[in-house]
């Protein structure tokens, strides 16, 4: 899905990254914006190696299949296939999402197929990649694209994700990938 040419004119997609970038930062997301494939690759590495993954599990989707996870990180084990069985043991959990949301750092991803549910949220940290045309304003630009795209058919199950897991439930103690992912990466993709 894409956005549509005439949701960026007026809103230059640097200024729009930005916006997503200042906000995630407020909300201990990491955020990067590469140019290709091979670039989000070594991104993924990046990251793999900070936190000493040995498992990520990937849900394909068109982008993430022409990237190709795997074979082209080193030293963990990518499962891309009948992931349900892994995604609760995974280090890591890549998938690609629909729609990101500048205001607000939000993604939005169509999450009726419950292997897409399961990367964004059993893994303890989640790789959300994002085509960076794919960037809105504000919830409201999200919703008009989600129109366009579906009509009055729009997915059942959408799954909003802002920053990583956090409740104060307990105690009211603010506490972080208690309910899901403990940290959230964003790659947007030119």
């Amino acid at each position: 899905m894409a956005v549509a040419e005439d949701k960026v004119i007026g809103n230059n997609l640097d200024e729009l990254y930005d916006r997503f970038v200042k906000k995630a930062e407020t909300l201990t997301t990491q955020v990067y914006r590469a140019k290709s494939g091979n670039e989000v690759l070594e991104y993924i590495q990046k990251e793999v190696n900070e936190l000493g993954a040995k498992k990520v599990v990937g849900h394909e989707s068109e982008l993430l299949a022409e990237i190709g996870l795997k074979g082209k990180i080193e030293g963990v084990d990518v499962k891309t296939k009948n992931i349900v069985e892994e995604v609760e043991t995974a280090d890591i959990g890549i998938s690609e999402l629909d729609i990101a949301v500048a205001k607000s750092s939000t993604l939005i991803q169509n999450a009726e197929s419950y292997e897409k549910r399961v990367v964004s949220m059993l893994p303890k940290t989640h790789i959300a990649i994002v085509k960076t045309n794919n960037l809105v304003p504000d919830l409201p630009d999200a919703f008009e694209v989600l129109r366009e795209k579906y009509g009055t058919a729009v997915p059942p199950y959408l799954a909003f994700i802002t920053g990583p897991s956090k409740t104060a439930d307990i105690e009211r103690t603010l506490t972080i990938g208690v309910h899901g992912p403990g940290r959230l990466v964003v790659i947007f993709v030119d």
